[in-house]
């Protein structure tokens, strides 16, 4: 969320929340398949009765199938066999021809997924965001990482810009929402995408200081509600890999998150989550 004064404040305020995904599945290596599966490779349709590859025990590759193949930058699985072949965008994004079919190309759709996101929260997580516009453009790749500044990384898809209405008594003034994504997410994974960063809008909404909140509390928070939404729609292979990021803000502030919403319950870790600047003593 990058949040910005008014024209008549004329004070830019630098906040920023980005949305990232990780960067390619938790793969793990084993030497010999069970006696009791056959299996083929995703990539090649070869038996598999050595070494292999195995992404969330769900999918199976030979190794050196595995580490040639091209990665989608959507999902992160390779964009080769079962799931080619490749397709690269004008601003050199891999997809894998699954997400390139689902692939979201215009505001208009991605407003119509942004409802979506909207009733899934509301739906599973009794968060009401529906009265609140925040509109959503797609931009590419270069376009999103210069609008996210110094919070950019090579996997950001999301982004939630504020603007902020100056006060004359120096009260916080009234913000104005705007959610820029990556053109051409799959509609499955825009979905998560829109949920996290509309849950930075709901921070914003109750927190006059969110975008200076700790930031693995502030994403692990929104990482928690992506994944719970992820869940709610059947993408388990996406929640489980988003829990699996080994990165200290978006793994770790989730695995946090989830600890803290099993042992304080769901609604009072969420409503903490929007309203307080980092984990409370003991998460």
């Amino acid at each position: 969320m990058r949040t910005r004064a008014s024209a008549a404040a004329a004070a830019l305020l630098a906040l920023a929340l980005g949305c990232t995904a990780p960067p390619a599945p938790a793969a793990a290596t084993h030497t010999d398949p069970p006696p009791s599966r056959a299996f083929a490779c995703g990539i090649c349709g070869g038996e598999i009765t050595g070494k292999y590859v195995s992404v969330e025990d769900e999918l199976v590759y030979h190794v050196p199938c595995y580490e040639k193949a091209r990665r989608c930058d959507a999902c992160g699985l390779p964009a080769a066999g079962s799931r080619g072949p490749a397709y690269v965008s004008p601003d050199h994004r891999v997809s894998c021809s699954v997400c390139q079919k689902e692939a979201v190309l215009s505001d208009d759709e991605a407003n119509e997924v942004a409802r979506v996101a909207r009733a899934a929260l509301a739906d599973v997580l009794k968060i009401d965001l529906r009265s609140v516009p925040a509109p959503v453009a797609l931009v590419l790749k270069p376009e999103l990482q210069a609008k996210a500044g110094a919070l950019s990384s090579n996997w950001i898809k999301g982004l939630t810009e504020v603007e902020e209405e100056g006060a004359a008594d120096g009260r916080r003034g009234a913000r104005h929402y705007r959610i820029w994504a990556l053109s051409g997410l799959p509609r499955r994974i825009l979905v998560g995408v829109l949920a996290h960063e509309l849950f930075h809008v709901f921070q914003s909404e109750l927190n006059a200081e969110a975008g200076t909140a700790d930031l693995p509390f502030r994403e692990g928070a929104a990482n928690y509600v992506e994944v719970r939404v992820l869940r709610s729609r059947g993408e388990t292979l996406r929640a489980r890999l988003l829990e699996k990021q080994g990165d200290a803000v978006y793994g770790e502030g989730l695995r946090r998150f989830e600890r803290m919403a099993k042992e304080l319950g769901e609604r009072r870790a969420l409503e903490l989550g929007a309203k307080m600047q980092g984990f409370p003593e003991g998460y």
